[in-house]
């Protein structure tokens, strides 16, 4: 079964592909060494610990995935947003697809209108420091590349195959702000509000 391959409609419930995905994973220390990862187009983006940012958000994105796809356009806003006013904040999205090539993902990127670096991470080493269970997932990490929140953008969709007409709550807008304002991120961890991903072997 294809690793991002997901089916979703609005009018139905699509039930889980993985059963063994959840909220086991909150624990996961994050970046704790720095390393370089290329985006898809060719650019080298460090990630790990460094005193030159407030925070990193990295969100794991699908190709196929229509709640993914669907976000684009916020997270389009988001990353225009944080770029501005010297907040020191880097938002890259990733895809991790091993059946995924690196022309279809900047292919993906560039038809959807991304607005951020997207990283190709195809041997997965990404995925396995930060151990996602659905698509769209944001990670939120400091600047010791510890994770300080995980989870949904908003809640949307806060139930699978159930969407509201707008959200109402923002929960990764939410943690950022609190780095900007140097506090501490209230809720670590949100409910996954997508659709599970099968973990890669």
């Amino acid at each position: 079964m294809r690793f991002a391959h997901f089916v979703w409609l609005l009018s139905i419930t699509c039930l889980p592909i993985s059963e063994t995905c959840g909220e086991q994973n909150q624990s996961v220390p994050g970046i704790t060494k720095a390393f370089n990862l290329t985006d898809v187009h060719g650019q080298v983006h460090q990630l790990g610990p460094t005193s030159q940012r407030t925070a990193l958000v990295v969100v794991l994105l699908s190709t196929e995935c229509p709640i993914s796809n669907s976000y684009i356009t916020l997270l389009n806003q988001r990353s225009q947003e944080w770029s501005k006013n010297d907040l020191q904040i880097d938002f890259l999205g990733f895809v991790s697809d091993r059946t995924l090539s690196r022309q279809a993902a900047l292919k993906h990127s560039e038809e959807f209108d991304l607005k951020f670096p997207v990283i190709f991470d195809g041997s997965g080493e990404l995925a396995s420091l930060l151990q996602p269970t659905h698509t769209p997932e944001a990670f939120v990490l400091n600047s010791k590349g510890e994770i300080v929140y995980r989870g949904r953008i908003d809640n949307l969709c806060s139930e699978v195959g159930k969407r509201r007409q707008t959200p109402t709550t923002h929960d990764l807008q939410e943690a950022v702000t609190s780095l900007i304002k140097g506090q501490p991120v209230k809720v670590a961890y949100q409910n996954r509000s997508a659709v599970f991903m099968k973990p890669r072997n």
